[in-house]
């Protein structure tokens, strides 16, 4: 009788063993990816639905396709009831024209992204401000399959926006008023009567107590800076040093024509106020040389006027020092230099300084030449080598220019009156501004 051979059909064919092992490693394999890839839709979809920021995608006819959880977070419409529908009535009604000129742009491919603030709609007839990102999805062809983009809620944004701009309008009112009266104050044009300490009054300052004035002027390290300042960009920082130094307490700062002011009324002396004026100042502006004037304390009706003209002469004076003449300066420390101040600005100043360096002022003028600063130079030390030295010149060429100096002016840069004189008439003419 045969015997039939009842071997398993994986034992009578070795090979279909290991093929059916290898199917079912890929089976696990694909098991595992396919789970991983689950989870990653799954993480992927709760990082899309957790931003704040709303995400979308339209068809090629503006229908929304896809919207993450964010847009009924800030609009209250749900996804299911937005899905399928026009982007374009969500977008307030104002702005719906102004919206589709910029898509139109990105549509006939003018501009690469589409960036603008937009209203859009809220569910119960609210409104929210929108930044709006979007860009183009083409397909393989390059056709036009959609939009895409981001959706981010701007309106407490553009609320606090409006208000700083509104209370950045009314303190530029208020600084003007103020700097207009006290201007009118330092210059004489207003006498200090009823009317005008009732308005000073409202804006902060009470002639009957004590005040100093203080002065701050800035410049450049350098001369190259200074020419590269053009002077729009000059009054923006004076402004923005304006603001910066508004926040001090007992202070009204006011614009002054060539520098700013603060009239301080508090407890600390003037000098400590300064000190914090210039740091203050340094820590926005390092760029800057700053010069502080600061005047006595004053009251009564004169006191602005007073301290005022104390503090220019200060400033005055600093800038009448040779070399960088940035520093803090009170009028009680000026010694020569308070009666230079009280007669700098008077005719007889000016016949003064016309009669001993007038002829040398013009001359350099004319030839664009700078016999004054070589004549300064001379005056502030004891030789001509070391006054060669200062102003980086050959010995012969200094001993040159004295000789022309002193033929063009008539004097003897040797004999003492003639170097008092020039000396003075030299600082009065810095006091008054060079031309």
């Amino acid at each position: 009788m045969q015997t039939t051979d009842r071997r398993s059909h994986s034992e009578a064919h070795p090979g279909n063993e290991k093929l059916l092992n290898q199917i079912k490693v890929l089976e696990r394999k694909l098991f595992e990816a396919e789970a991983k890839c689950l989870a990653t839709e799954e993480k992927y979809q709760r990082i899309i639905n957790n931003v704040q920021t709303v995400i979308f995608q339209t068809d090629a006819a503006g229908r929304w396709t896809f919207l993450n959880s964010a847009w009924t977070k800030i609009t209250r419409f749900a996804i299911s009831e937005s899905a399928g529908t026009l982007f374009l009535d969500y977008v307030h009604p104002d702005d719906r024209e102004h919206n589709q000129e910029l898509l139109k742009l990105l549509i006939e491919r003018k501009k690469e992204y589409c960036h603008h603030e937009v209203r859009y709609l809220t569910k119960g007839d609210g409104v929210r401000w929108m930044e709006v990102y979007a860009r183009l999805m083409l397909n393989d062809a390059g056709k036009i399959i959609g939009i895409t983009g981001t959706l981010n809620d701007i309106t407490e944004w553009r609320l606090n926006r409006e208000l700083q701009l509104e209370r950045a309008l009314q303190l530029s009112c208020k600084l003007q008023l103020q700097s207009d009266f006290i201007n009118d104050i330092v210059s004489g044009r207003t006498f200090v009567d009823e009317q005008a300490i009732v308005f000073a009054k409202s804006i902060g300052l009470d002639f009957s107590q004590p005040l100093c004035c203080c002065l701050v002027t800035c410049g450049y390290h350098t001369e190259a800076d200074r020419k590269n300042d053009e002077a729009d960009y000059r009054q923006l920082l004076k402004n923005r040093i304006i603001t910066v130094l508004s926040d001090e307490s007992n202070c009204i700062v006011w614009n002054g024509r060539d520098n700013i002011g603060i009239l301080y009324q508090g407890g600390e002396g003037g000098m400590r106020l300064a000190g914090r004026l210039r740091d203050k100042v340094r820590r926005f502006y390092p760029q800057l040389d700053v010069i502080v004037g600061v005047g006595e304390s004053k009251s009564g009706p004169g006191s602005v006027y007073e301290s005022y003209r104390q503090a220019w002469s200060a400033v005055a004076a600093a800038r009448c020092k040779g070399g960088s003449s940035e520093g803090i300066y009170h009028y009680r420390d000026l010694g020569l230099f308070q009666l230079l101040a009280s007669i700098g600005r008077k005719e007889t100043a000016q016949v003064f300084i016309e009669e001993k360096i007038g002829k040398l002022l013009d001359y350099d003028r004319e030839k664009g030449t700078d016999y004054l600063v070589t004549l300064e130079a001379i005056l502030q030390t004891s030789n001509l080598k070391e006054a060669a030295e200062k102003l980086f010149i050959h010995h012969k060429t200094a001993v040159f220019r004295k000789r022309r100096i002193e033929k063009m002016l008539e004097i003897s840069v040797d004999h003492f009156e003639d170097r008092l004189s020039l000396a003075v008439a030299i600082k009065l003419h810095k006091l008054n501004g060079p031309d």
